[in-house]
Order: structure tokens, then sequence, then C-alpha cells
């Protein structure tokens, strides 16, 4: 069940960057950047 629910996720993951990927490449590092580092402000 784990592995599954890993896969979705991964499969998640990959449409988001691919979508992002298809407007610009800006956009797709500043959503790596947010998802990555937690909100300090």
């Amino acid at each position: 069940m784990e592995p599954l629910m890993a896969l979705a996720i991964g499969l998640l993951y990959a449409t988001a960057i691919f979508m992002m990927l298809r407007r610009s490449i800006v956009k797709l590092v500043i959503g790596l950047l947010l998802s990555l580092m937690p909100p300090t402000y």
C-alpha cells in the first residue's frame, strides 16, 4: 500500500513539474524553492 502511495505522489509531482515547465522554467524554480523552504514570514 505504501509503495502505491509513493508512486501516486511521485506521479502528481511529475505532472505538476511538467505543467510548470510548459509555462516557464522561472515558475518551476520558484515553485521548487517555495516547496523546499518552509515559510519564515
